[in-house]
């Protein structure tokens, strides 16, 4: 297999091992839009290749192939056909390198084209006759500006493809062959200084993510050869040490040192966080305070910012419904358009030379008003521009199909443990239980015995380390705690559908359960259970279950343990709310999305929580086919509306949740690559009131794109009937398609994220400075976070530690 370089490699991506995803870019500034069709024509028949998207406004072609076709010779075939493509790993080295001035003007031919046609403009000036003679050099403008659009216009009609490149040809040659000479240099090079201009005014969206891919380090300074080398070759287990102000190469868990590190490009979140022995840091972030040795812990590709550079180049590259629909009505609405243009320019000669002379010029105007270019391009800068500024606010939207999605929301489920909470669970109350059954008031003696403090905390840790449940981590540090170990002889581990987990510990059944479990084995029933033990606040002679109603009415989480089908101990979790979940529902509720709370926990938890956030409603005791069920009846409630429903998890534990929403969104994606790759929308941090941004988000793309498609549209139509009626003309053409271009890209771009305030985005090194870490003749950085404009600097300043009277 090869890689993106073009060196045998094994995929490990998870896809089959006989195919790969090779991205590439188009360097030819009007390749990627006027050129897909082109592109699609010269890849897809290659053999291994699956499919082709592309992405017009990043210039970018992903491609899924096999090794029947090697990367090097899907780059050969595009630049074959002139197309200027290179692997994404050479387009990343050489966005790199500083952009001079001379780059950022026109190409040549279109500054000596526009010096040539204002001199031409002197034919159009009233005066002496020999000024007539100027209207020669607009031919000249045409000698030298056209060569590009031909040869464009040739390759795309020796594929059989009718683009842009070929129409403006067309109308051009049409206008020379009526002797319009001015005309046909004004398309000629208005079309061309439109092409630039597209290229330039996009440049900040396409840069805006390009800041985005470049988070990934390139290299790493490895301890054990004392030598900087590329990312690529830090192997899980290599330590790797990051000095102040440097980016974290890899993800990796903080074997030596403390600091403070900036997560920002990640996550989102502007205050730095702190590290220390222990800690996990992930690569892209950066080292703010004092140095730090790392072992890393995942290869750069299947780090966290790798994950992430992959998804964003993968949702660049996928098309949305409206995308495509745009693209098809472009298909049938250019042809139909020349077909009209050409029985303008042949059926009115029948009429005379001089009806046909002006039905032809109308013709010549047709063809110009056939290009939908303000059209295709309406949707895909509005994508390109939101997805950036999500991914700037630390959200992974994958695709604009799922920004449309986001746009509809009408409806969210949430789930309750780790999304409205923190997670962060803890045992109150572990209290010993004895069953009180007939048999034993008998006189008959229970099959387990009162168990201790310790023996209960033994099976818990017993059962619970086996669990991926948020709440055995809890459990099973309560237990640790005590200097509790697990018991050896454990098996037959089980994940009971009725929420709860069971496994065979030394010969005897233990169920840890929930309410649940215990209704169904009638452990709950009216005196079956003894409490053997006093609650802290509990009420004279309460009873077990009054006990546990309790504890659920104040938002804690019941449950049992049992062995052998009898209760032996009830305990009580408690796990808090976040404290932006109030907020967040607050804001989904303004944005007009309705929140519901769908939770496999107690009703009275369920309550609790859903009172102190004001949610409308709460879904309690679900299973987890029960959520799917809820899900549906919400899905169709809400397509009545003509909206869309979402979820909201961890994008582990509610995995087909997610997937069975119109739009799953996973929370706290940076730690987990599960979260990452299932999800549609991923939260690098767990912030939840990034979901009301994310649905913001969506509802501001999806208003940009019908603003935008409504104005290409009435552009286009006005002109077309002005072409017909006999009032248009080939400047008005031209003019109006570069005008509806920009229009549409302007508002696209307002989505950009804009420049923060400086006050918010400091970071003061004196905050950050680690005295402890001081030494005679150490070196620190100082480093200054801020945003002139709309790019983030960092000012970097040496600052001798040894010398107290100099301030950072």
């Amino acid at each position: 297999m090869e890689n993106e370089n073009g060196k045998e490699e094994a995929v490990s991506s998870g896809q089959p091992a006989a195919v790969t995803d090779l991205v590439v870019h188009l360097q030819d500034e009007s390749a990627a839009l006027k050129e897909v069709p082109l592109v699609e024509k010269l890849l897809k028949p290659l053999p291994g290749v699956h499919e082709v998207n592309i992405n017009v406004m990043a210039q970018l072609v992903l491609v899924d192939h096999d090794d029947q076709t090697a990367a090097r010779q899907l780059v050969s075939t595009l630049n074959a056909a002139q197309l200027g493509a290179m692997l994404s790993t050479e387009y990343r080295r050489l966005q790199q390198e500083p952009r001079g001035f001379w780059n950022s003007l026109p190409s040549w031919h279109i500054i000596l084209a526009g010096l040539l046609w204002l001199v031409s403009m002197l034919s159009l000036i009233p005066g002496p006759a020999w000024m007539e003679h100027f209207k020669w050099v607009a031919l000249i403008v045409i000698a030298v500006d056209i060569p590009p659009i031909l040869r464009r216009a040739f390759l795309a009609a020796s594929h059989g493809l009718l683009d842009i490149n070929l129409l403006m040809a067309l109308a051009v040659a049409g206008a020379v062959g009526l002797g319009e000479y001015f005309e046909g240099a004004a398309v000629v090079f208005l079309f061309s200084l439109s092409e630039w201009l597209e290229h330039e005014v996009t440049r900040r969206a396409r840069d805006s993510l390009s800041e985005i891919l470049s988070l990934r380090p390139e290299d790493a300074y490895l301890l054990s050869k004392e030598e900087r080398v590329p990312v690529e070759e830090v192997a899980v287990g290599d330590m790797v040490g990051i000095k102040v102000g440097e980016k974290i190469p890899v993800d990796g868990i903080v074997q030596s040192g403390a600091s403070s590190v900036d997560e920002a490009s990640l996550t989102g979140e502007s205050r730095p966080v702190e590290k220390r022995v222990g800690a996990t840091v992930s690569a892209g972030t950066i080292n703010l305070s004092s140095y730090l040795e790392v072992e890393c812990t995942a290869r750069v590709g299947d780090s966290a910012v790798g994950r992430l550079v992959r998804l964003l180049e993968q949702a660049q590259g996928s098309r949305s419904p409206t995308e495509k629909q745009v693209e098809e009505f472009g298909k049938v609405y250019t042809p139909v358009v020349v077909f009209a243009a050409t029985l303008a320019a042949t059926i009115p000669f029948a009429f005379g030379t001089e009806v046909g002379k002006e039905w032809l010029y109308r013709a010549c105007v047709l063809l110009v008003v056939a290009c939908p270019c303000a059209l295709i391009i309406s949707t895909p800068i509005t994508y390109m521009c939101a997805l950036s500024r999500a991914a700037k606010t630390g959200i992974l939207v994958k695709g604009g199909c799922h920004l449309e999605t986001l746009g509809r929301l009408r409806v969210i489920g949430m789930d309750k443990t780790g999304t409205l909470t923190q997670g962060n669970f803890r045992l109150v109350e572990l209290l010993p239980v004895t069953p009180a059954t007939p048999a034993v008031a008998a006189g008959a003696q229970p099959a387990v015995a009162t168990l201790t403090q310790k023996q209960m905390l033994r099976l818990l840790l017993s059962v619970e380390a086996l669990s991926s449940h948020p709440m055995a981590a809890a459990l099973c540090a309560a237990a640790r705690a005590k200097g509790v170990t697990p018991a050896e002889d454990v098996c037959d581990f089980e994940v009971l559908s009725q929420g709860g987990v069971a496994a065979t510990i030394d010969g005897r059944r233990v169920r840890v359960g929930s309410s649940r479990v215990a209704r169904e084995l009638g452990w709950t029933a009216s005196g079956y259970a003894e409490l053997k033990g006093s609650a802290e606040g509990a009420p004279a002679g309460e009873t077990v279950v009054e006990m546990l109603a309790r504890w659920e009415a104040g938002g804690g989480t019941a449950g049992w343990i049992g062995v052998d089908s009898e209760p032996v101990a009830v305990l009580h979790v408690a796990d808090a709310v976040r404290p932006e979940a109030k907020e967040a529902v607050a804001e989904l509720t303004r944005l007009q999305v309705s929140t519901v709370m769908l939770t496999g926990d107690n009703k009275g938890a369920a309550e609790a929580v859903r009172a102190q956030l004001g949610l409308p409603m709460a879904r309690a005791e679900l299973l987890p086919q029960d959520k799917l069920t809820e899900l549906a009846k919400l899905k169709e409630d809400s397509r009545a509306q003509k909206g869309t429903v979402g979820m909201i998890g961890d994008g582990i534990n509610d995995g087909p949740a997610l997937a069975a929403a119109d739009v799953g969104i996973a929370m706290g994606a940076a730690g987990t690559a599960v979260a990452m790759e299932t999800a549609d929308v991923a939260l690098m941090d767990s912030d939840l009131r990034k979901v009301a941004e994310a649905v913001s988000i969506g509802k501001s793309c999806r208003s940009k794109i019908t603003q935008n498609m409504t104005l290409a549209f009435i552009i286009k139509f006005v002109t077309l009937a002005l072409t017909l009626t006999g009032f248009g003309s080939l400047w008005l053409a031209i003019s109006a398609d570069i005008g509806a271009m920009l229009l549409v890209v302007l508002n696209g771009m307002t989505l950009l994220p804009k420049s923060a305030s400086s006050s918010d985005n400091q970071i003061c090194v004196a905050d950050y400075y680690n005295e402890d870490d001081e030494e005679e003749g150490d070196l620190s950085l100082a480093i200054e976070k801020t945003q002139p404009g709309d790019s983030t600097d960092l000012v970097i300043e040496m600052v001798e530690n040894q010398d107290p009277d100099r301030a950072v």
